[in-house]
């Protein structure tokens, strides 16, 4: 009788090691599509432009991206790409667009919004076409300066002219 019931927890034991490993490839492979989608944010004053990247090693294709402010700002206008639909949601703190065709691993999309007030970071979300979400995350929005870069000129030593003179 104790025979069988070590030959139990051993037969459950197998079955467990042999499962396991299954669940944690599903889930080294959702971590992997996550990594590999990059979003950059540039920002003047209220105008910021954001680009969405599904990168090459991406297993999905990105349907849906979703973006959010904090409560005490909203979004007053933005511009999508062609091939892309948005609109605005919860007094204007969400948008949400979509795709007409898939954003596809190596392809990347634009997308350029106007807040209230000037912000430092950017929520988002995107949803693959089979439901899986990548997020949500926070960009953080790469100020660009209206300075002027200024290049000094070196002075220039005695110019010698050479050749002939017409």
């Amino acid at each position: 009788m104790n025979y069988m019931k070590i030959q139990r927890k051993s037969g459950f034991f197998i079955i467990l090691l042999l499962i396991l490993p299954i669940f944690a490839s599903f889930t080294i492979l959702e971590i992997n599509a996550t990594e590999d989608t990059s979003v950059t944010a540039k920002g003047f004053e209220n105008t910021v432009v954001i680009e969405f990247e599904n990168g090459e090693m991406n297993t999905l294709n990105i349907k849906t991206i979703r973006m959010w402010v904090s409560a005490d700002n909203s979004f007053k206008s933005f511009k999508s790409e062609p091939g892309w639909s948005g609109a605005k949601y919860s007094d204007g703190q969400l948008l949400e667009f979509t795709a007409s065709d898939m954003l596809k691993p190596g392809e990347s999309a634009k997308f350029g919004v106007i807040t209230d007030k000037k912000v430092s970071g950017i929520n988002w979300k995107a949803i693959a076409n089979n439901g899986n979400e990548i997020g949500p995350e926070k960009v953080k929005v790469m100020e660009i300066s209206q300075t002027q870069i200024i290049i000094e000129n070196e002075n220039v030593e005695d110019v010698k002219q050479t050749g002939e003179t017409l």
